[in-house]
């Protein structure tokens, strides 16, 4: 009988500790819930108040060329989201001419180039420079080609974008003045 009656008090015992330990996690993770409860729901107050143009703004991936080299390199920039919305295009060509903000970069495009158009037909970016493109180049098949794909790789990072073809005043097919690259055909991403 005393036999049985241990194994009761044991039994009893276990499901007493049991019943304590799930009580402690029950009261420990009602705890936790409470501590994220009140942390999500605790207002954030920024240190200055967000302007407009901040809310608004986007980052840029614009390729430049080192001026130790002519290697590209990106270059990220912020810019108004309200600047892209009519002709991301024109705008992202346009801050490709303004140039760089970092001091060991430099715009690959020559200067007095201007922007005549910029539209998309297709999947292919059409780009219309002005003559200056061409005659202010100072040449060289390297130099050449980090000018066009400055362009092409600023443009291609859009997604509707796959090809940029190049027109100079309106014509197809020019080149650069030593004929080392042609602007026969559209041009895609390196």
């Amino acid at each position: 009988m005393e036999n049985k009656e241990n194994k009761r008090f044991k039994m009893f015992l276990c499901i007493t500790i049991i019943v304590i330990l799930l009580a402690c996690m029950g009261f420990y993770i009602f705890k936790k819930l409470e501590a994220n409860k009140d942390a999500t729901l605790s207002e954030y107050t920024p240190q200055e108040e967000i302007s407009d143009e901040q809310f608004r703004s986007t980052i840029v991936k614009l390729y430049f060329k080192e001026v130790a080299s002519n290697n590209l390199r990106v270059e990220s920039k912020s810019v108004d989201a309200k600047e892209l919305i009519s002709n991301p295009y024109l705008t992202l060509v346009n801050l490709l001419i303004q140039g760089p903000s970092d001091a060991n970069l430099q715009s690959a495009i020559p200067q007095g180039t201007q922007v005549l158009n910029v539209s998309l037909s297709g999947d292919t970016i059409v780009v219309d420079l002005s003559n200056e493109f061409v005659e202010n180049h100072a040449g060289g098949a390297e130099a050449e080609s980090a000018t066009i794909y400055s362009i092409v790789n600023t443009l291609t990072e859009l997604t509707e974008v796959n090809a940029v073809k190049f027109l100079i005043d309106g014509q197809e097919g020019k080149a650069f003045k030593d004929n080392a690259l042609s602007f026969s055909e559209p041009f895609v991403r390196k």
